[in-house]
């Protein structure tokens, strides 16, 4: 049995964080900014948030594996995207080279299993007796494979708005929490799976944008934590600034 004391305390563990939020809230513009990455690119969305990082750090450099596309270049039906990420981050295991593995985005990958279960199965809908197969295929990567690689991992997740009636106005809905876009009971336990879990948003703040990373939990975002000592308030940018510039200071030494 191991110990850890204040004077020999337990060695940090790898940091795994989930960043949630929006589609254009800034979630694969933070990850790219972190030391030495490589990305298991399942959305094929790169290329604005990399144009984006260039305008205010032109040596941007990371690597990354098209999981819908082969080693030729050419596209790939969803239903083999699942093995081809299997097989790609099995030699990221082996391949020390990167610091920073990056998952873009958890929620396609949802997608690529589904098909996969319904192509093995010859079906065009999932049934319920396929949701313990897709639970098991998104925790062989969650825990299995994410455990392996030994270093910093940064899943990205789109969420969904959860919306309840109005009490006051029953024409009206409002918005009460903010849910990853993943299936199933992994999709409700999904903040535990990882050390941290960041909330990225940007809102219209005249004529530029606010960035917002929260950090710590909400009514509306109840799985929102921090293991590396952020402020309460979180962090805010606007337009043409580098979240990750705020946000390294706390990182020194984690990652």
């Amino acid at each position: 049995m191991k110990t850890s004391s204040p004077e020999q305390p337990k060695p940090p563990d790898p940091l795994s964080i989930l960043l949630i939020g929006p589609p254009g809230g800034g979630k694969t513009t933070l990850a790219l900014q972190f030391p030495s990455v490589c990305v298991i690119d399942i959305d094929s969305f790169l290329d604005g948030p990399s144009r984006f990082i260039r305008t205010k750090d032109a040596k941007l450099a990371f690597s990354y594996d098209p999981v819908l596309k082969d080693d030729e270049g050419n596209v790939l039906g969803l239903e083999k995207g699942y093995d081809r990420l299997i097989e790609k981050t099995d030699l990221l295991i082996k391949d020390k080279t990167f610091k920073t593995i990056i998952f873009d985005s958890l929620t396609m990958l949802d997608e690529i299993i589904a098909a996969k279960i319904m192509h093995d199965q010859k079906r065009n809908t999932l049934e319920f007796r396929d949701y313990d197969t897709l639970r098991s295929c998104l925790l062989r990567v969650l825990v299995s494979k994410t455990r392996h690689l030994n270093r910093t991992v940064i899943y990205i997740v789109h969420e969904k708005d959860k919306e309840e009636t109005d009490p006051r106005n029953v024409m009206n809905k409002i918005v009460t929490a903010h849910e990853p876009t993943v299936r199933g009971s992994v999709g409700k336990a999904l903040g535990g799976f990882f050390s941290d879990v960041w909330r990225c948003s940007s809102s219209s703040l005249g004529n530029t944008v606010e960035y917002r990373v929260d950090v710590n939990k909400t009514s509306k975002d109840t799985d929102l934590k921090n293991s590396v000592g952020f402020p309460v308030e979180g962090f805010k940018t606007k337009h043409g600034e580098l979240m990750f510039d705020k946000i390294k200071p706390y990182l020194n030494g984690k990652i």
